[in-house]
């Protein structure tokens, strides 16, 4: 493993909040998910950071979220979250248990590591990890080293462990070799859409201080691999929806059902009929039988807070949603640091949400995107379209004509749009 840089350690501070949460887990075990509640349910708020020094960026909704969960609790800095800091392995191991486990260890009276002892503010987080099987220790493995930075590389190993990443094909990063010790752990992390590299997306940095509001991100997205809930299946089904972790189903008699991950309830499907339904990352929303739409699952953004009005088609993203309108105009409602939920005048018969962006096919046939463009998946193409899809990082619409067209990232050929005639593509 490379050396990491040393870096500034923000772990021993709100020492005492941290054994106070400890001694709510031995007295009240049976309870222990009030310790750590959902951010459905909301946190105590001794159990969260001053996020005062968070203002806004890309991971703040990460940031909000965990926080939330009382995720960060005990780890805060004198400044409040300390976005920028590097992330030492002593936090990695505190957040990371909290989300695997949903509870505080118990305390220990010493660890496996020569360089912590049961002193240390996170020394049962850390002796957890280990018991986890995430981590194996520093160097020979005798040591911990709690107070260096955690690479990208090593962040990398760390996830996959944790979260039991699948295998995938190797990722498309310049600057990770083939036979790097870390290069598996990278191909897992990109797969799993956790990360999509650094500065433009062609390399990794495996030897990069990971921050702390990018562990933050890391780790949100990876919380899908936790928890699930088990499908009920009916006899038939008519429409279905699939987003990273979670499904759902209209069946045949109009109800809806979900299965897969429920951590914010995005698998909560409410009574009543529908006609259709869309999956996003942490929420879920359909178009009832009366044009009303209902949304359930996270709401960090108001992103399942639907507007009122009759609708005929909705959209989910990570952290908004979309939906046409009646009258054939564009509502978007939910995060909007990108501009994806700035729905363009106009009138339109098709729209699709993904994480940061959003695409609609205008009623001349024409494409309209919107949102974050980092790798061209907003750049829409000229002509006509009769259907359209957005990916993460990768847009596909079906032409006028029956072909396909695609457009945005192309790391392992998903913008290649193959030859032929088709009626219906899926990003």
């Amino acid at each position: 493993m490379p050396n990491p840089s040393s870096a500034i350690s923000c772990s021993y501070y709100n020492t005492i909040v941290v054994w106070l949460r400890r001694l709510l887990v031995v007295v009240g075990a049976a309870a222990a998910l009030a310790v750590v509640p959902t951010a459905t349910t909301g946190a105590d708020s001794a159990a969260q950071v001053d996020l005062s020094d968070v203002t806004g960026g890309v991971h703040k909704p990460a940031i909000d979220a965990l926080n939330a969960q009382g995720v960060f609790a005990g780890t805060g800095c004198a400044e409040g979250f300390c976005p920028d800091d590097p992330l030492d392995r002593a936090t990695m191991a505190v957040w990371t248990v909290r989300i695997l486990d949903n509870e505080d260890p118990q305390p220990v009276a010493s660890t496996r590591f020569a360089d912590v002892d049961a002193t240390h503010p996170h020394a049962d987080f850390i002796e957890r990890f280990a018991e986890l099987g995430v981590t194996h220790g520093c160097g020979d493995g005798i040591r911990y080293c709690p107070n260096r930075s955690v690479p990208r590389a090593e962040m990398a190993a760390f996830l996959s462990r944790a979260f039991d990443l699948p295998d995938a094909p190797a990722a498309d990063f310049e600057d990770v070799s083939p036979d790097a010790w870390y290069a598996p752990e990278v191909a897992k992390l990109t797969a799993s859409a956790i990360t999509a590299g650094c500065g433009d997306g062609t390399r990794f940095c495996p030897n990069q201080a990971t921050t702390r509001a990018e562990m933050a991100t890391f780790l949100h997205r990876a919380i899908g691999f936790t928890e699930a809930t088990t499908p009920t299946p009916t006899t038939t089904y008519k429409a279905v929806t699939a987003s990273e972790h979670h499904t759902c189903a209209i069946a045949s008699n109009d109800t809806i059902e979900c299965w897969g991950n429920n951590r914010f309830g995005q698998a909560d499907a409410p009574a009543g009929t529908y006609k259709t339904i869309t999956a996003g990352t942490h929420h879920t929303c359909a178009v009832t039988t009366n044009d009303t739409i209902k949304c359930w699952g996270a709401n960090w953004y108001r992103q399942a807070d639907a507007p009122l009005g009759a609708y005929k088609a909705v959209t989910a993203g990570r952290w908004h949603a979309c939906a046409i309108a009646t009258n054939d105009t564009i509502k978007c409602w939910g995060y909007n640091d990108y501009g994806q939920a700035d729905a363009p005048a106009g009138t339109y018969k098709a729209v699709t949400a993904t994480w940061d962006h959003t695409c609609a096919i205008a009623s001349d046939g024409a494409i309209k995107c919107w949102g974050a463009n980092r790798f061209g998946q907003a750049d829409a193409p000229e002509g006509t379209y009769k259907t359209i899809t957005a990916g993460t990082y990768h847009t596909c619409a079906i032409a006028s004509d029956d072909t396909i067209k695609c457009w945005g990232i192309h790391s392992f050929g998903q913008a290649d749009g193959p030859p032929g005639t088709y009626k219906a593509v899926s990003a």
